[in-house]
């Protein structure tokens, strides 16, 4: 039987061993680990009447028997791994203080001869806690409700009706999932705030049923957001952001030149201006009228790398990175109908002071199994995460 999909899997392996009525999958999690399917019976001992929502149900398209034998998944967005501008963390499993110990300098006097000439130094070490958060990811499928899509072409027959191993439907399950849990890492790692609501109740979000989505953990810009509040982190003001329209809100030309010689020069402390591995992560919409700006003096910008997940550029030999999912979740759902919550955004530091805590190396890790029970399919995953900028002093930003 023609199978429905062909899932070209370019990053990870798949490797079938030991399959029985159940299986466990490990998909690896930051890059280029192999996926294993490793056979094992797993029973959840869920009792009758245990509410659930099929991934699938229904007739999400017209189906009228046989059909479309095939379906084409849609293109992933793309996204850079957690390691490419974080530091992570492993092993955070629990509340765990970090001292930060201050370097020291002016010890050197003149000596005025024996017995002269003690100083008196005080070393002052900071400190910052990680607070990881469980993080669960549960997903359920119902083999009958593949019945009325084309996806009951490739559904086993007989008894083994209701397990999906070995299916096209877990094969597009099993390649989707992994890549949307990686987005989601990242999303919550910058966008999550526990205070975060809609508009109408004093947040930044549109719709009420948004807010699950960003209320696990304090992300970076949280934190960047206390620490410019508090003046530990210096910040310039991208005037467009507080305009009160999408259209008004459109950036000036070359304001992206303003806003990166701005993260560059002025307060920005001098330790993190001589830092050699200093980076500029920006919206695109500041990336792209970075672009246009360049083009206006009809500088060639062919040599900007297309990387996967992201696009970069240098100024004054720093390098700037775009981070497409920001503009996509703010202006999806950072906005309340007439303008979006500061859309402009950059961030100058360095990878090591942007530090993301995990309790394991593989947050894209399943297990996937059914449930004999319910005859429910199961996909589930999970995680500990916490986020920390170790030195305010060595990140400035602007929005």
């Amino acid at each position: 039987m023609k199978k429905m999909f062909s899932l070209l899997l370019t990053v990870m392996m798949i490797t079938v061993i030991g399959v029985t009525a159940g299986f466990s999958a490990s998909v690896s999690a930051l890059v280029g680990i192999p996926l294993h399917f490793i056979g094992s019976l797993a029973m959840s001992g869920f009792g009758p009447g245990f509410a659930f929502a099929s991934l699938i149900s229904g007739e999400p398209i017209t189906f009228n028997g046989k059909e479309a034998t095939e379906g084409i998944v849609v293109p992933a967005f793309e996204k850079p791994a957690l390691s490419l501008f974080h530091t992570v963390m492993q092993d955070i499993v629990a509340g765990e203080q970090v001292a930060y110990l201050p370097r020291i300098s002016k010890m050197t006097r003149l000596d005025a001869g024996c017995g002269t000439g003690i100083q008196s130094k005080a070393l002052t070490p900071t400190e910052k806690n990680w607070a990881p958060v469980k993080l669960k990811i549960w997903l359920q499928q119902c083999a009958d409700d593949l019945e009325t899509t084309f996806f009951v072409w490739g559904l086993n027959k007989g008894i083994k009706r209701k397990d999906l191993e070995g299916t096209d439907f877990l094969d597009y399950i099993l390649e989707i999932i992994p890549d949307g849990i990686m987005e989601d890492a990242i999303r919550i790692a910058w966008l999550g705030d526990t205070a975060e609501d809609t508009n109408a109740n004093g947040g930044n979000l549109l719709s009420a049923g948004d807010v699950v989505d960003y209320t696990q953990m304090n992300g970076f810009w949280k934190k960047i957001f206390a620490g410019v509040a508090g003046t530990t982190i210096n910040r310039y003001t991208i005037s467009e952001n507080a305009n009160a329209t999408f259209a008004l809100q459109a950036l000036a030309s070359g304001k992206a030149l303003t806003v990166f010689k701005s993260l560059l020069t002025g307060n920005a402390d001098s330790r993190l201006k001589s830092a050699p591995d200093k980076i500029i992560l920006c919206t695109t919409s500041l990336f792209e009228n970075w672009l246009e700006y360049k083009e206006s003096l009809a500088i060639d910008s062919s040599f900007v790398r297309q990387e996967k997940g992201y696009s970069t550029d240098t100024y004054r030999g720093v390098t700037i990175i775009a981070v497409d999912l920001w503009d996509r979740y703010l202006q999806a759902d950072f906005q309340d109908g007439t303008k979006y919550y500061l859309p402009h955004r950059a961030v100058l530091t360095t990878k090591s002071n942007l530090q993301i805590g995990l309790d394991t190396t593989s947050i894209q890790e399943l297990k996937v199994f059914l449930d004999d029970t319910t005859e429910l399919h199961n996909i589930k995953g999970g995680f500990k995460m916490d986020v920390q900028i170790p030195y305010d002093f060595m990140i400035k930003v602007a929005y």
